[in-house]
């Protein structure tokens, strides 16, 4: 099991000026507008929200909250998969790094930099800032920086299998933790498949409709991404599974096949002469996605995902 934290000071005040002028532009007097502006200046802030993002994205990514599924106890908890450990620590090691070296930056141009002229830079606002608002600018570097923090604990979980390496406890007792382990792991194990073929799903399916939608004449560009998502996720699915034996094989022949369709170039699919390829691939996407939900067809998926 595991847990990671991540966070920076990014306080924001309402603009009620900006609200009343949005109103009375668009006509929205009788609708819900809130404006927000930053306390402190968004390019100092944006190297910590640029990297705090792609951190809470690799853990997303990485890592599963399993526990939901009823029968389970403990409630929800988030696992590394075995065969995802050491990508995972490798991972933790040098994004800490880089944390330490932005929050140190962030932190040294406080009192100097960032805090005068995100202060200056809020004009006509300074007046109807509260006093826990207004207490940003007074701020020392000592407290800003036990703001900003970036933490990751792991616990080992015990398999089934560890129940044998137990000693001075009854038999029976024994042949009962190792029920229930198994029991729960296979529950996780089923919630986990789950998961790994929604989140496959998910980017099959944006190809597909990308596929069936796309208008060459249309000012909407086709993105390398759409492919290429596609492959990270296949490419991570197979040391994301925590079954063995056929439920293991599935998830396996799902990525291999998801693979298959991403050695398609995206530029053979772009333009008018990319017809033929883009039918091509919407075929491959739609068997592909009947092979995940199992019976139900690509556009029976979207137009379940429509309501």
């Amino acid at each position: 099991m595991c847990n990671m934290s991540i966070s920076h000071p990014n306080p924001k005040v309402k603009n009620r000026q900006a609200e009343k002028v949005l109103k009375t532009t668009y006509k929205a007097e009788d609708k819900a507008v809130v404006v927000h502006n930053n306390l402190i200046r968004e390019d100092f802030v944006k190297p910590l929200t640029t990297q705090m993002s792609a951190i809470r994205r690799f853990f997303a990514d990485n890592t599963l909250a399993l526990g939901k599924s009823k029968g389970v106890r403990g409630g929800v908890m988030t696992i590394i998969p075995a065969r995802n450990y050491w990508r995972v620590v490798d991972f933790w090691n040098k994004s800490s790094a880089d944390w330490d070296l932005i929050t140190q930056d962030f932190v040294s141009r406080w009192e100097n930099e960032i805090r005068p002229l995100s202060l200056a830079s809020i004009g006509d606002l300074e007046s109807s800032l509260t006093a826990s608002q207004r207490k940003w600018y007074s701020f020392p570097s000592e407290e800003i920086a036990r703001r900003i923090y970036y933490v990751f604990e792991k616990d080992l979980m015990a398999g089934p299998g560890a129940v044998s390496c137990m000693k001075g406890i009854d038999k029976e007792i024994q042949e009962g933790l190792e029920v229930e382990l198994e029991a729960k792991h296979s529950k996780l194990a089923e919630e986990a498949n789950t998961e790994l073929k929604n989140r496959l799903k998910e980017q099959v399916q944006k190809l597909y409709d990308k596929m069936k939608e796309y208008d060459p004449s249309d000012k909407k560009k086709m993105h390398d991404s759409i492919i290429g998502n596609l492959k990270d996720v296949a490419e991570l699915l197979p040391d994301m599974c925590i079954a063995e034996g056929s439920e293991r094989d599935e998830i396996i022949e799902l990525a291999d096949e998801a693979k298959t369709i991403c050695n398609w170039d995206v530029e053979m699919l772009r333009g008018e002469g990319g017809e033929s390829c883009r039918k091509e691939v919407a075929k491959e996407a739609s068997k592909l996605l009947d092979n995940i939900q199992g019976g139900q067809t690509a556009d029976e998926i979207t137009n379940m995902m429509k309501f």
